[in-house]
């Protein structure tokens, strides 16, 4: 998906070498694959062991909120 760390850092309220430094870690455990400007989930499955507890939380939010044909878009 294209997104910028810089983009990601706003969205989330974190400083952008926060996000540098997280996906760096996801991407050597090959959970994510990142360049400049792109984002792509490797390892899905990964991502959401190294998640935190909320991550249930906010899927539910999401597909309360979201029509059922968004949700094979984004992969929930």
């Amino acid at each position: 998906m294209p997104l910028t760390q810089e983009s990601l850092a706003q969205l989330i309220g974190v400083q952008r070498n926060a996000i540098s430094l997280v996906a760096h870690a996801l991407q050597q455990a090959g959970i994510i694959r990142y360049s400049r400007g792109y984002i792509d989930i490797a390892n899905a499955e990964g991502l959401r062991e190294t998640a935190c507890e909320c991550y249930g939380v906010v899927k539910a939010d999401h597909r309360r909120l979201t029509p059922s044909s968004a949700h094979t878009i984004v992969g929930c």
